[in-house]
């Protein structure tokens, strides 16, 4: 089908609507029409740096991962008539990033407040997931969703990187953050559960 599409770009008669044949799969269907199991289909992965490009710091990972984010968030919002479960912090997400980017810079040092933290990792956390949902093959959630935002998003990564010096903060609420609210227990392993 792709190569179908691909000779649309040498017609000169334009513009071209043409039928195909095959139907796309049905969200959430596991074989297609001829009974042969489709592959699964994985929320969009975030942009990734080159290997050769110097290293930048949480905030401008942060801020980049954001910034890809924003027109799926956007999208999510829009499929649910307006509503979302992003803002308990009164932050943007740009602004929530950029208090966990300066807490992860600065830990205990950098004197953010930890229910003022908490407040903008739960809303980088909704904010994500939200985003992912909507992707291909994030419909409906689950531990495909899961496992994307805590494993393969800078987010989740900057979140399980935080939990071991939060666990240490001289911050109580901090520490009992980190050992209780900051990252599911199924994710809390070297590496994505099954």
């Amino acid at each position: 089908m792709l190569a179908a599409a691909l000779t649309l770009l040498d017609r000169l008669d334009g513009p071209v609507l043409e039928e195909f044949p095959e139907e796309a799969p049905a969200p959430g269907a596991t074989a297609g029409s001829d009974g042969e199991a489709l592959p699964e289909i994985l929320a969009c992965p975030v942009p990734r740096r080159d290997p050769g490009e110097p290293a930048t710091g949480p905030h401008a990972l942060l801020a980049a991962e954001i910034a890809f984010l924003r027109p799926w968030y956007a999208l999510a919002v829009r499929e649910r008539g307006g509503r979302t479960t992003v803002g308990v912090s009164g932050l943007e997400p740009e602004a929530a990033a950029a208090l966990l980017g300066d807490w992860l810079a600065g830990g205990d040092a950098g004197g953010i407040a930890s229910d003022r933290l908490k407040l903008a990792i739960d809303d980088l956390c909704a904010f994500c997931l939200e985003a992912g949902g909507v992707q291909p093959g994030g419909a409906g959630g689950g531990p495909r969703l899961e496992r994307w935002f805590w494993w393969e998003t800078a987010i989740g990564n900057a979140l399980r990187e935080t939990r071991p010096a939060a666990g240490e903060s001289a911050d109580p609420t901090l520490r009992l953050i980190a050992k209780v609210l900051l990252i599911p227990t199924v994710q809390r392993g070297e590496q994505p559960p099954g």
